[in-house]
């Protein structure tokens, strides 16, 4: 029942974010001297419809800053080590209580005949306003795929201080009983820059929630072994 429920709230938002997409709309078209008439028009001419349409789009794209790259370097990233290691003995000021053991395991490769490899990783930032899919087909044309746990958990073991340009964001997502992805997050932007938090970001109708005006991501080379 509750994912009944949470599926209908989700489609009820989106209703309210088309309809007030209409409004802004409707109220630029009067804003400009046009009328009801020619809103009327237009809705039965679809070649005009297609080309705004595709004004939408372009607009939204020419908007995004570029992605910014930044090389953190070779990492080593041990894969025997456990959760407790990586992550409790740490000493992060805070831990969300979503990330667990369980939900957020350590080994997700496939490949598990090497224990400790040292890949080469990045950070990628992009524009908080991009849907999750444009955020990972922007990454993907880069040439670069989300780091996996480990790597995140090495990241935040390794640097005293990761405020680098916004929350980081990677790993493997834990998807809760509503439907919603979450995604690992070295986030020090609640207190000074020296505070530590782990936490998680959530994919909330499409898009990052809580992330700030920026999103950082951590990311290795697609064509980097995995082992």
């Amino acid at each position: 029942m509750r994912k009944i429920y949470y599926a209908i709230r989700n489609f009820i938002w989106s209703i309210r974010a088309r309809m007030n997409f209409a409004r802004t709309l409707i109220q630029a078209v009067h804003n400009a001297g046009g009328s009801d008439h020619d809103l009327s028009a237009l809705a039965q001419n679809r070649y005009s419809l297609d080309y705004i349409a595709r004004l939408i789009i372009d607009a939204s794209r020419e908007h995004l800053p570029e992605p910014i790259v930044h090389n953190l370097g070779k990492l080593r990233v041990d894969y025997t080590s456990t959760f407790d290691q990586e992550v409790i003995e740490v000493g992060y000021d805070q831990i969300n209580q979503c990330v667990t053991a369980g939900r957020y395991p350590l080994d997700t490769r496939e490949d598990r005949t090497v224990f400790i490899c040292e890949p080469e990783v990045f950070t990628v930032c992009l524009a908080r306003n991009m849907r999750f899919d444009r955020t990972m087909q922007e990454i993907d044309r880069l040439g670069y795929e989300l780091a996996d746990n480990a790597t995140v958990f090495a990241v935040g073991k390794a640097y005293g201080d990761f405020r680098l340009s916004g929350p980081i964001v990677g790993g493997s997502p834990w998807r809760d009983e509503r439907g919603y992805d979450h995604f690992l997050c070295l986030d020090a932007r609640h207190g000074s820059s020296k505070r530590r938090n782990l936490s998680v970001v959530r994919i909330r109708g499409g898009h990052w929630n809580d992330i700030g005006n920026a999103i950082t991501f951590l990311v290795i080379r697609k064509d980097q072994p995995k082992s």
